[in-house]
């Protein structure tokens, strides 16, 4: 039986519009924001990019922070995004707002004079692209929609300001647009699917965009954000959008999209919350090595931290071949020596941890009793090494 998820509180209460959600995929790259969409931390993005590739990129990079979207009638003006400028918020898209759900995606629902709208956020599961997809119905008269992305591409414990160095100039490629704002950062690309989209170049900054989250916590709290262009599609009846921006090729990760209905979003059970939110926290580096994001949004894969939580997060939840590919990662590292406490990232000076080596055999004792003393038998050299 289908069941419809709570309606939100009028947008004048903001009762529960501070909630944040979260998607990961399976390099631990993430989007993360709050429901009425108004970034209150450095760390809210669209699409934030964990290892990204490129001459001296370690740290993640906050990719695309927010797009601004424009729906214009013939009588009124729409618009449906956020932000804070300390002493006020503009615009105040969340007025507009109707309904909000979070499974399986997160998903927004707008009524705009009788035009439903269906926002829908999709972080591709392998790929480092974000797709928002939009769902138009009872559109009766011409409408314009209009898409501005706005980025930063900056490491994601910092900020950044309006500068000279970024490069805003857009290249037409086969399919949408590339730029490539700092030479040592990887190309992003941009798209939109569904209807004809022709995109116009901007070149302006936002400025003074107030987090306060982050002034909460005593850290820097302004950033400016950029605006390379917009993308602008005329409809004359009901649409089906997608946006697409990505720091890959946008071919490669077509055939994972797969748009959210609010009429697929149901109020999950608590098991189901437990199992996506377990799955979020799996992460396979772009260099193969499965581990566990010790916590979003600040860290990554911690070793102490993965054999900590892996019994829960892998084998109470029935994903033992996760367990047995991080226990074979973790195993080859022990056997050289003592555990860093970010594995992935062993050409760091860094602390280690001295019970990494029991808490190893305390998952290898609970892989044997979740699944059984043949899974284990892989594992036994390394076991006996670190006995001995």
């Amino acid at each position: 039986m289908t069941t419809t998820p709570p309606q939100l509180p009028s947008p004048t209460l903001k009762n529960g519009y501070e909630l944040e959600w979260l998607e990961t995929n399976s390099t631990g790259s993430f989007a993360l924001g709050c429901v009425d969409r108004i970034p209150r931390r450095k760390y809210h993005s669209l699409l934030t990019v964990r290892e990204p590739r490129g001459p001296g990129n370690s740290e993640a990079l906050n990719i695309l922070t927010e797009v601004g979207e424009t729906l214009t009638t013939p009588t009124k003006k729409f618009l449906l995004h956020s932000f804070n400028y300390g002493e006020e918020t503009f615009p105040q898209g969340y007025q507009h707002l109707q309904k909000f759900s979070h499974h399986p995606k997160p998903l927004w629902v707008y009524n705009l004079d009788g035009i439903r709208l269906e926002r829908s956020i999709e972080l591709d599961s392998a790929h480092d692209t974000i797709r928002i997809h939009y769902h138009f119905t009872g559109v009766t008269t011409p409408i314009t929609f209009t898409i501005e992305p706005m980025i930063t591409c900056r490491p994601f414990h910092r900020l950044t300001q309006e500068n000279p160095f970024l490069n805003g100039s857009a290249t037409k490629e086969t399919e949408g647009v590339s730029l490539q704002p700092y030479p040592a950062l990887p190309r992003l690309q941009m798209k939109v699917t569904g209807a004809h989209a022709p995109y116009t170049s901007a070149g302006r900054w936002d400025r003074r965009i107030f987090f306060s989250t982050e002034k909460a916590r005593g850290y820097d709290a302004s950033e400016d954000l950029y605006c390379p262009g917009a993308f602008q599609v005329d409809l004359k009846k009901d649409a089906n959008l997608t946006f697409c921006c990505s720091v890959e090729d946008l071919k490669s990760a077509q055939k994972d999209s797969k748009e959210v209905s609010f009429q697929s979003a149901q109020n999950p059970s608590f098991a189901a919350q437990l199992r996506k939110a377990a799955n979020q926290f799996s992460m396979t580096t772009k260099e193969g090595f499965h581990t566990l994001v010790a916590g979003y949004p600040w860290f990554g894969g911690w070793s102490r931290d993965t054999l900590i939580s892996l019994p829960g997060i892998c084998l109470a939840s029935g994903n033992g071949q996760q367990a047995k590919q991080i226990l074979e990662n973790f195993g080859s590292l022990l056997i050289k020596g003592i555990m860093p406490n970010t594995p992935n990232t062993p050409e760091q000076n860094q602390n280690t941890r001295l019970d990494t080596i029991l808490l190893y055999i305390y998952c290898v004792q609970y892989l044997e009793r979740h699944s059984g003393k043949k899974s284990i038998k892989p594992f036994m050299p390394i076991v006996y090494h670190l006995l001995n």
